[in-house]
């Protein structure tokens, strides 16, 4: 995938031929070539088709994103230009009929490339089984800054067999809010529901990375939940000392 990048479009980089100095020196008052739409697409069009370059940051993929819209600007302001200056309808024509799309971008992103979060998801095996989908909100607020996250939210279905009640299937919700410096969450909360309707687990992140909780069986406090996390494995400790690998 190759976008024009992002000093290209803007022209912010004096030493970097911008598009608007491009589409200048391409659009020539009076050139016989700009009569006929494949004249556009050999002096204008495929000259800002040959600065496309892989994209590299996730400000080359958010402009991707918005590839479409940025084509329709700039080919909305040349025209718009050309009627002010009183360019004969003939290069207007010229214009209209030619290939004026896909020249910032190798193709247009769809609505599934749209930089707007973080899709994770993370597979439990072992004694635990299942998948949580989880989704974290972020935006880049400007050129060469980093992005902003927000929360993380998610959900999923996990499933292990206790050794002496059999089968427990739960619905898991999660809603994470910080981050300590080494990217572990230290605060946030997450709730494991029984389907059978018998047992349900709130479990609070702590900033001291502390993970503890409230067991409730057929609706009633039935004691303290204590999540801890030991390299790859996940450990959740209900009542009278047992413990349950999570891998």
């Amino acid at each position: 995938m190759a976008v024009i990048d992002y000093e290209i479009l803007t022209g912010e980089n004096p030493d970097v031929t911008s598009v608007e100095q491009i589409l200048t020196q391409s659009i020539v008052p009076g050139d016989p070539d700009l009569t006929t739409p494949e004249g556009w697409n050999e002096k204008v069009w495929q000259p800002l088709k040959d600065t496309q370059a892989p994209m590299e940051s996730l400000m080359d993929y958010q402009l991707w994103n918005s590839s479409d819209e940025i084509e329709d600007m700039v080919s909305s302001s040349v025209r718009e230009r050309m009627v002010n200056m009183g360019i004969p309808d003939m290069v207007l024509n010229a214009f209209d009929q030619s290939d004026h799309d896909g020249w910032f971008a190798s193709r247009h992103a769809e609505e599934a490339n749209e930089l707007a979060a973080m899709v994770i998801v993370a597979e439990f095996s072992g004694d635990l089984r299942g998948t949580i989908e989880e989704t974290r909100t972020f935006h880049i607020p400007g050129a060469g800054k980093p992005p902003e996250f927000g929360i993380m939210t998610g959900d999923g279905t996990v499933e292990f067999e206790h050794p002496e009640l059999g089968l427990i299937v739960l619905d898991v919700e999660l809603e994470w809010t910080e981050w300590d410096d080494l990217g572990k969450v230290s605060g946030g909360s997450m709730s494991l529901i029984d389907q059978a309707g018998v047992y349900e687990i709130h479990i609070t992140f702590q900033p001291d990375g502390t993970k503890e909780g409230e067991l409730f069986v057929n609706g009633e406090y039935a004691g303290l939940v204590t999540l801890d996390v030991e390299g790859t494995s996940t450990y959740l400790d209900i009542q009278q000392d047992k413990s349950f690998p999570l891998d």
